[in-house]
């Protein structure tokens, strides 16, 4: 839903903004790699040792279901879809604070110049976008041989494991930025308003964070957001 200011001059919009069927289509990606995740945690087979042995006719044959490259690769193509959504999220806060683009006061702040308003937000959401894009690099496609050769390939799962939290920690905090400078973009439209259920959020998210009219630590902000998040 895009909210217009009055006296807004129609331009084409760019795809994070107003292209909804190429952002669901990007939230969709990321979903499926969740799915992904979920469906391994319901079908893999049994853990076993390397020790363990499956006795077939007679035949002995060591048992590999250990290996975790499933999984690894699951977390890896996830950690890819939510780096892609807090790099959509980031574009959308960038033209919620740039005022040639979202014909609101820049910053979103009643007194530019005077105060900062919310300038330096951004600026931590293009950070954490940008630090993606070394995150998000698979793990899985690593491999380095230990145990004397034994095990000569492994999938690095864990690695992807920490990537993949690392990085949902990181859109946590864009989106709870882009939530803050949501909000305050409301307040600034008024008396127009949103939807029912979006103005219902509206009301909550101000419930605990005021409206910023004058310079604060936003860090506070941001962590008071991130926590209505749960």
């Amino acid at each position: 839903m895009t909210l217009h200011a009055p006296n807004l001059i129609e331009e084409p919009q760019p795809e994070t903004g107003t292209a909804t069927v190429g952002v669901l289509a990007l939230q969709g990606a990321f979903l499926e790699h969740i799915n992904m995740l979920r469906r391994l945690g319901v079908c893999a087979m049994p853990i076993r040792k390397p020790a363990e042995l499956d006795a077939l006719d007679g035949i002995i044959i060591p048992g590999g279901n250990f290996h975790g490259q499933p999984v690894s690769q699951a977390l890896d193509y996830a950690a890819i879809g939510m780096a892609t959504l807090a790099n959509v999220a980031e574009r959308r806060i960038e033209r919620l604070l740039n005022e040639h683009t979202s014909n609101l006061p820049a910053f979103l702040v009643p007194h530019g110049g005077l105060h900062s308003g919310m300038m330096m937000a951004p600026v931590t959401a293009a950070a954490l976008a940008s630090e993606h894009k070394i995150l998000a690099h698979p793990a899985s496609v690593d491999s380095i041989p230990t145990s004397a050769g034994q095990e000569d390939h492994v999938s690095m799962g864990v690695t992807a494991a920490r990537k993949f939290r690392e990085i949902g920690e990181n859109t946590r905090t864009v989106a709870a930025i882009e939530m803050l400078a949501a909000a305050q973009a409301l307040d600034f439209l008024k008396p127009l308003a949103p939807s029912a259920p979006l103005r219902a959020v509206h009301r909550r998210i101000r419930k605990s964070i005021p409206t910023l009219v004058n310079d604060r630590v936003l860090a506070e902000d941001i962590e008071a957001m991130r926590s209505l998040f749960d």
